[in-house]
């Protein structure tokens, strides 16, 4: 494991990934016809993809685009345009983020490079399993993204990338090489690694002060055992690390200032608190320790019942405003209507028959006496007040008071029963 990370090696056919997205590279015009992988993934895959290919249209070396699988048994396809040597690790870097930005947690991906653009096996699998720490380094308790499976059909191929794998974990680091290190530990990382490779307490001392990740590189004697560990791995990690996710409409309005007080708790208890915006809906992630993510989420919860009360007054206002408009008289002697949230607090306190209502309205407190139907400068007594009005607007018509509603039905009972006199004997 890289981090929350789980990197496998494999030997296999990607187009029949059950991963929720694959990778594909290809060229500037998206052209699946060209390249082996790319191939594949249209005659398994359908035309559909080659339609969706097209609409995105021609893309700048180095993009990164993704579309959906059609027959595909994953969901998605990460496209890569025009992968060069230089540009290895930028695209490779590029995938995850864009795999991390749709919420993607499994990821399948082929040797990037080493087929017809013909970059050398050994530096292919090197930069990958780096890019992957950094991206780790960068994203820390940030992750969507759970599972990395690189998928290679050559087999010589897949074994240069468990050789890559096993060259993290046992070659020598120096104290000046921690900076450029590949190797990533934690609390829970120095753990595993006594469990499996014994305790090397110098060397895990150094690296807690600069990481707070891990690589862990798992081989047993069949696939069932491999999969046991990681689901004993993961079990274990789940214990120490939480991802909250709160999916509420109302998450797009959480305000610069609400995200920055956020923040600055999240950073107080080691959580990480970010956004993830699909275009048709805004996710809040919460990641980080099980309390310190239960105290945060508690703070967002409360941030968004504000907004939802919010909401419920303006929908209330527009209600009650619909059909009158309230008044004052300003300093020119004119009246001036109130502005429609203010209309509607109003009417709702004149309609539940209250004899005043408080209002804050510019930083001032100000209270209307519905009998006098004048206002007052609660922060300034000594002002003089100020007459307020109600008016049907054209074509309107007041909303009854619940004295007023009763009233009415025990007129309309009487009248039916002078009408219907029989109704009456039961």
């Amino acid at each position: 494991m890289i981090g929350n990370i789980c990197v496998q090696v494999q030997r296999g056919d990607i187009t029949t990934e059950t991963t929720e997205a694959i990778v594909n590279s290809t060229n500037e015009n998206l052209d699946l016809s060209v390249g082996a992988v790319s191939k594949a993934i249209l005659q398994a895959g359908g035309r559909s993809i080659v339609d969706e290919c097209q609409t995105l249209g021609r893309q700048l070396p180095g993009a990164v685009v993704i579309t959906e699988a059609g027959k595909l048994r994953c969901n998605y396809i990460i496209h890569v345009v025009t992968v060069t040597q230089q540009t290895l690790e930028q695209s490779i870097m590029g995938i995850l983020q864009l795999a991390e930005q749709n919420g993607i947690k499994s990821l399948s991906m082929p040797a990037i490079g080493t087929g017809g653009l013909g970059i050398d096996s050994n530096d292919v699998a090197s930069k990958t399993f780096h890019v992957i720490g950094d991206f780790v380094q960068q994203a820390l308790y940030q992750q969507n993204l759970r599972l990395i499976r690189i998928t290679i059909f050559q087999q010589p191929i897949v074994g240069i990338f468990q050789q890559a794998m096993t060259d993290l974990l046992t070659t020598p680091r120096t104290q000046d090489d921690r900076g450029a290190m590949r190797k990533w530990f934690g609390a829970v990382g120095s753990t595993i690694r006594q469990a499996f490779m014994g305790p090397d307490k110098e060397e895990q001392t150094v690296l807690r002060k600069q990481f707070n990740t891990i690589v862990l590189d798992i081989y047993a004697g069949s696939q069932q055992n491999i999969n046991g560990a990681i689901k004993h791995l993961e079990a274990t990690m789940d214990q120490e690390f939480s991802d909250v996710v709160v999916d509420d409409t109302s998450v797009r309005k959480l305000s610069k200032e609400d995200m920055s007080n956020l923040n600055t708790l999240a950073d107080s208890l080691n959580v990480k608190v970010y956004m993830v915006d699909t275009g048709s809906v805004t996710r809040l992630h919460i990641q980080g320790g099980p309390m310190d993510v239960m105290t945060v989420h508690k703070e967002v919860n409360g941030l968004l019942e504000r907004i939802h009360d919010e909401e419920r007054q303006e929908r209330e206002a527009k209600l009650f405003a619909k059909n009158v408009r309230w008044l004052f008289l300003n300093e020119k002697e004119e009246f001036e209507e109130y502005d429609l949230l203010t209309t509607g607090i109003i009417e709702r306190a004149f309609q539940h028959n209250k004899s005043d209502i408080t209002l804050n309205i510019e930083e001032g407190q100000y209270k209307i006496d519905f009998k006098k139907m004048m206002e007052s400068d609660l922060d300034n007594p000594s002002s003089s007040v100020v007459e307020v009005r109600r008016e049907l607007k054209e074509g309107g018509f007041g909303l009854l008071h619940h004295g007023q509603l009763w009233h009415l039905v025990n007129r309309w009972r009487e009248l039916y029963s002078i009408l219907n006199p029989m109704s009456m004997i039961q």
